[in-house]
């Protein structure tokens, strides 16, 4: 695969994303969290990049409100 077909398949994929992630985008600007206390955008990310297929631990490194995910 070149280049430009690596570009128009990200592009693909971000357009047919921007629904998805424009809603999350706004559920979490509607819940505003602060300073390790962001609970509710934790759970909601971590729930969208799990159902994405991505390996997703939660609570990562010993903080409530961190994730790792990997792809692959």
């Amino acid at each position: 695969m070149d280049i430009a077909d690596a570009t128009r398949r990200v592009c693909e994929e971000i357009d047919r994303l921007t629904p998805e992630l424009l809603e999350v985008s706004h559920r979490i600007h509607s819940r505003p969290e602060l300073g390790f206390e962001e609970h509710h955008a934790h759970d909601l990310l971590t729930a969208v990049l799990d159902d994405h297929g991505l390996d997703v631990q939660r609570r990562a490194y010993g903080l409530d409100t961190a994730f790792e995910a990997r792809a692959g």
